[in-house]
């Protein structure tokens, strides 16, 4: 009975009910683009900085692009990383992130901005803050 039914419907040009083999949970392509960094405040923590972003064992630095694949649904996670550079200590200021599925369907842009803290940790200027901005884009291909 339910073969009669799917011959009825392909014999009457609705096509098939039932989606094409893995085109349900086939993974996107995306590229990000690390943009820039820009430093919104900073309360003597230092001058010298290096700012990363990782998606999951791959590096990007400032002005750097990477191709990913992203399940469908699944959502973009990043760790943003700024480094005060410092002979004595250095300053670390890290923010793991989530850019849901449909945010980056969505955004017209591709365009994000996400803000960073770092604390001095140590010396005169000890618990001394710094936030920095990172500006990325993320496209469909």
């Amino acid at each position: 009975m339910i073969k009669l039914f799917y011959l009825l419907v392909l014999w009457a040009g609705v096509g098939p009910l039932v989606p094409e083999w893995g085109t349900m949970d086939q993974p996107r392509s995306f590229e990000l683009t690390f943009q820039k960094a820009i430093i919104l405040a900073n309360n003597r923590v230092g001058h010298d900085w290096e700012h990363s972003i990782y998606f999951e064992d791959k590096v990007l630095e400032v002005g750097e692009s990477l191709v990913l694949s992203l399940p469908k649904k699944e959502a973009l996670r990043l760790v943003l990383q700024s480094i005060e550079t410092d002979r004595q200590q250095s300053d670390i200021g890290e923010r793991t992130i989530e850019i849901s599925y449909q945010e980056l369907l969505q955004n017209e842009l591709n365009t994000f901005r996400r803000e960073i803290i770092v604390i001095e940790a140590g010396g005169a200027n000890d618990g001394n803050v710094a936030r920095i901005q990172f500006r990325f884009s993320v496209r469909q291909r």
